[in-house]
Protein backbone atom coordinates (compact mmCIF):
# COMPACT_ATOMS: atom_id res chain seq x y z
CA UNK A 1 0.00 0.00 0.00
CA UNK A 2 1.17 3.50 -1.12
CA UNK A 3 0.01 4.86 2.32
CA UNK A 4 1.93 2.60 4.61
CA UNK A 5 5.56 4.10 2.95
CA UNK A 6 5.03 7.42 3.88
CA UNK A 7 6.33 8.48 7.11
CA UNK A 8 2.62 9.64 8.29
CA UNK A 9 1.26 5.95 7.15
CA UNK A 10 3.69 4.74 10.03
CA UNK A 11 2.50 7.21 12.44
CA UNK A 12 -0.99 6.25 11.77
CA UNK A 13 -0.28 2.53 11.70
CA UNK A 14 1.60 2.98 15.14
CA UNK A 15 -1.59 4.98 16.54
CA UNK A 16 -3.63 2.06 15.52
CA UNK A 17 -1.83 -0.40 17.32
CA UNK A 18 -1.31 1.86 20.56
CA UNK A 19 -5.27 1.95 20.45
CA UNK A 20 -5.33 -1.83 20.46
CA UNK A 21 -2.92 -2.34 22.81
CA UNK A 22 -4.70 0.60 24.98
CA UNK A 23 -8.19 -0.87 24.89
CA UNK A 24 -6.91 -4.46 26.24
CA UNK A 25 -5.64 -2.54 29.24
CA UNK A 26 -8.73 -1.85 30.39
CA UNK A 27 -9.32 -3.45 33.62
CA UNK A 28 -11.21 -6.69 33.47
CA UNK A 29 -14.20 -7.63 35.79
CA UNK A 30 -13.61 -10.46 38.18
CA UNK A 31 -13.72 -13.88 36.85
CA UNK A 32 -17.22 -14.60 38.84
CA UNK A 33 -18.80 -11.14 37.64
CA UNK A 34 -21.11 -12.40 35.14
CA UNK A 35 -22.61 -15.44 37.19
CA UNK A 36 -22.06 -13.29 40.73
CA UNK A 37 -21.07 -14.30 43.83
CA UNK A 38 -22.57 -14.44 47.22
CA UNK A 39 -26.46 -13.63 47.81
CA UNK A 40 -27.30 -10.54 49.71
CA UNK A 41 -29.89 -8.71 51.03
CA UNK A 42 -29.94 -4.99 50.50
CA UNK A 43 -31.22 -3.29 53.45
CA UNK A 44 -32.11 0.45 54.13
CA UNK A 45 -29.19 1.10 55.76
CA UNK A 46 -27.29 4.08 56.99
CA UNK A 47 -23.59 4.49 58.10
CA UNK A 48 -22.74 7.78 60.48
CA UNK A 49 -18.65 8.75 60.83
CA UNK A 50 -18.21 12.20 62.34
CA UNK A 51 -19.63 13.93 58.97
CA UNK A 52 -19.81 11.21 56.58
CA UNK A 53 -23.09 9.72 56.13
CA UNK A 54 -23.56 6.77 53.91
CA UNK A 55 -26.94 5.79 53.13
CA UNK A 56 -28.08 2.29 51.36
CA UNK A 57 -31.25 1.84 49.70
CA UNK A 58 -32.91 -1.50 48.96
CA UNK A 59 -32.71 -0.65 44.86
CA UNK A 60 -29.12 -1.18 45.32
CA UNK A 61 -27.80 2.80 45.57
CA UNK A 62 -25.42 4.13 47.35
CA UNK A 63 -25.27 7.73 48.50
CA UNK A 64 -22.84 9.40 50.13
CA UNK A 65 -23.90 12.96 51.71
CA UNK A 66 -26.94 12.24 49.40
CA UNK A 67 -24.87 12.14 45.99
CA UNK A 68 -24.87 8.89 44.41
CA UNK A 69 -22.10 7.28 44.24
CA UNK A 70 -22.11 3.63 42.98
CA UNK A 71 -24.74 0.77 43.40
CA UNK A 72 -24.78 -3.03 44.41
CA UNK A 73 -26.84 -6.01 43.31
CA UNK A 74 -28.46 -9.04 45.23
CA UNK A 75 -25.41 -11.26 43.44
CA UNK A 76 -22.95 -9.65 45.42
CA UNK A 77 -21.68 -7.31 42.71
CA UNK A 78 -20.28 -3.56 43.36
CA UNK A 79 -20.11 -1.16 40.40
CA UNK A 80 -19.53 2.56 39.63
CA UNK A 81 -22.07 4.97 38.33
CA UNK A 82 -20.93 3.72 34.53
CA UNK A 83 -21.17 0.41 35.81
CA UNK A 84 -18.11 -0.88 35.70
CA UNK A 85 -17.14 -3.12 38.24
CA UNK A 86 -15.47 -2.17 41.49
CA UNK A 87 -15.66 -5.75 43.67
CA UNK A 88 -17.58 -8.86 43.87
CA UNK A 89 -18.27 -10.79 47.00
CA UNK A 90 -17.67 -14.21 46.21
CA UNK A 91 -19.47 -16.85 47.64
CA UNK A 92 -16.55 -18.16 50.45
CA UNK A 93 -16.44 -14.54 51.63
CA UNK A 94 -13.73 -13.05 49.06
CA UNK A 95 -13.39 -10.07 48.21
CA UNK A 96 -12.30 -9.47 44.60
CA UNK A 97 -11.94 -6.48 42.22
CA UNK A 98 -11.31 -6.14 38.49
CA UNK A 99 -8.16 -7.99 37.08
CA UNK A 100 -9.14 -10.31 39.79
CA UNK A 101 -7.27 -8.37 42.61
CA UNK A 102 -7.83 -9.89 45.83
CA UNK A 103 -9.05 -7.03 48.07
CA UNK A 104 -9.60 -9.02 51.35
CA UNK A 105 -12.21 -11.06 53.05
CA UNK A 106 -15.59 -9.90 54.35
CA UNK A 107 -17.73 -11.81 56.77
CA UNK A 108 -21.36 -11.16 58.49
CA UNK A 109 -19.46 -8.65 60.57
CA UNK A 110 -15.85 -8.71 60.09
CA UNK A 111 -13.60 -7.70 57.39
CA UNK A 112 -9.58 -8.78 56.56
CA UNK A 113 -7.68 -7.22 53.88
CA UNK A 114 -6.04 -8.69 51.15
CA UNK A 115 -3.28 -11.46 52.53
CA UNK A 116 -4.11 -11.02 56.16
CA UNK A 117 -6.06 -13.40 58.71
CA UNK A 118 -7.21 -10.62 61.54
CA UNK A 119 -9.96 -8.90 60.96
CA UNK A 120 -8.99 -5.10 60.78
CA UNK A 121 -12.89 -3.90 60.88
CA UNK A 122 -15.39 -5.34 62.83
CA UNK A 123 -19.00 -4.42 62.88
CA UNK A 124 -21.12 -5.29 66.43
CA UNK A 125 -24.35 -6.45 66.94
CA UNK A 126 -25.39 -2.78 67.90
CA UNK A 127 -23.93 -1.53 64.82
CA UNK A 128 -20.76 -0.11 65.65
CA UNK A 129 -17.70 0.05 63.88
CA UNK A 130 -14.26 -1.11 65.49
CA UNK A 131 -11.24 -0.41 63.37
CA UNK A 132 -8.32 -2.35 64.94
CA UNK A 133 -4.64 -1.42 64.22
CA UNK A 134 -1.71 -3.42 64.13
CA UNK A 135 -1.47 -3.49 67.82
CA UNK A 136 -5.24 -4.56 68.08
CA UNK A 137 -6.60 -1.88 69.66
CA UNK A 138 -10.42 -0.99 68.60
CA UNK A 139 -10.57 2.45 67.39
CA UNK A 140 -14.87 4.11 67.35
CA UNK A 141 -15.63 3.53 63.37
CA UNK A 142 -18.95 5.08 63.18
CA UNK A 143 -21.71 3.12 63.67
CA UNK A 144 -23.91 1.47 61.00
CA UNK A 145 -28.43 1.16 61.63
CA UNK A 146 -30.10 -1.42 59.39
CA UNK A 147 -27.79 -3.95 59.47
CA UNK A 148 -29.15 -6.79 61.85
CA UNK A 149 -29.95 -9.33 59.24
CA UNK A 150 -26.66 -11.70 58.54
CA UNK A 151 -27.33 -11.30 54.59
CA UNK A 152 -27.60 -7.34 54.81
CA UNK A 153 -24.99 -6.96 57.33
CA UNK A 154 -22.23 -8.43 55.27
CA UNK A 155 -23.56 -5.74 52.71
CA UNK A 156 -23.14 -2.80 55.75
CA UNK A 157 -19.46 -4.98 56.41
CA UNK A 158 -18.56 -5.15 52.94
CA UNK A 159 -19.02 -1.28 52.06
CA UNK A 160 -17.61 -0.33 55.23
CA UNK A 161 -14.34 -2.40 53.67
CA UNK A 162 -14.37 -0.93 50.73
CA UNK A 163 -14.68 2.68 51.78
CA UNK A 164 -12.22 2.22 54.63
CA UNK A 165 -9.58 1.25 52.31
CA UNK A 166 -9.90 3.67 50.01
CA UNK A 167 -11.30 1.26 47.22
CA UNK A 168 -14.05 3.59 46.67
CA UNK A 169 -13.56 7.61 46.68
CA UNK A 170 -15.20 9.64 48.78
CA UNK A 171 -16.75 12.69 47.25
CA UNK A 172 -15.44 15.47 48.11
CA UNK A 173 -17.04 18.07 50.34
CA UNK A 174 -18.78 20.91 48.79
CA UNK A 175 -17.12 24.33 49.44
CA UNK A 176 -17.53 26.17 52.22
CA UNK A 177 -19.99 29.46 51.64
CA UNK A 178 -18.03 32.54 51.86
CA UNK A 179 -19.89 35.22 53.45
CA UNK A 180 -18.96 38.93 54.10
CA UNK A 181 -20.64 40.64 56.92
CA UNK A 182 -20.17 43.81 59.57
CA UNK A 183 -19.70 43.43 62.78
CA UNK A 184 -17.14 43.88 65.78
CA UNK A 185 -14.70 41.38 66.56
CA UNK A 186 -13.47 41.13 70.06
CA UNK A 187 -9.73 40.00 70.83
CA UNK A 188 -9.26 38.67 74.00
CA UNK A 189 -5.29 38.70 75.25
Amino acid sequence: MKLAATGEGRIGAAALVGLALCASCAARPPAHWQGGGTEVDIPRARWLRGDLVVDVVPEGRVLVGGMHVLSLDRAGRVFDLDADPVALLEVDGSVTGPDDEPLGKVGWGTAARAGEQMAWLVLNDSGEVLRIDEDGAAHSFGIWSGCGEPRSRVVCTLLTHLFASGRIDLPAPPPEPVGMGFGAAVVVP
